[in-house]
């Protein structure tokens, strides 16, 4: 569900100054097309998915994409938690359990729906990178 302008702006000001000043410069740097990398970290309950849900709304109210957000996790409760997605399924990536990987390059439908997932996107969140391998 969307929120309004206003609403955001108190999720906005409910954050620190520390984490204003993290979305400040993601929102800044996509407005201005410009690439960051950035990592986020802190224990938990730290507002970290606070922050995440945010930038997510900022972007989203000003860009008329229908997604221009996605927030990606390593684990299907964390996308969850975010309302996001898993890695895996975005990259259209193999699911491994407790043995070595086996990747391969991706079929043709899979590329596409990559393509398609990713053309336009304004902005990659990969949520829990400490769980990545």
């Amino acid at each position: 569900m969307e929120k309004d302008l206003q609403s955001i702006q108190q999720d906005y000001e409910s954050l620190n100054q520390d984490r204003q000043h993290i979305v400040n410069n993601v929102v800044n740097s996509v407005n201005r097309n410009k690439c960051i990398n950035m990592v986020v970290s802190g224990e938990g309950g730290t507002s970290k998915t606070r922050v995440i849900h945010v930038i997510d709304q900022l972007i989203s109210s000003k860009h008329s994409k229908t997604m221009p957000v996605v927030v990606a996790d390593p684990t299907g409760l964390a996308a969850f938690n975010v309302r996001g997605t898993t890695i895996h399924h975005t990259l259209s990536l193999p699911i491994e359990h407790g043995k070595p990987s086996d990747y391969r390059r991706l079929a043709v439908d899979e590329l596409t729906t990559v393509r398609a997932t990713l053309t336009g996107q304004k902005l990659l969140i990969i949520d829990e990178i400490s769980m990545v391998s």
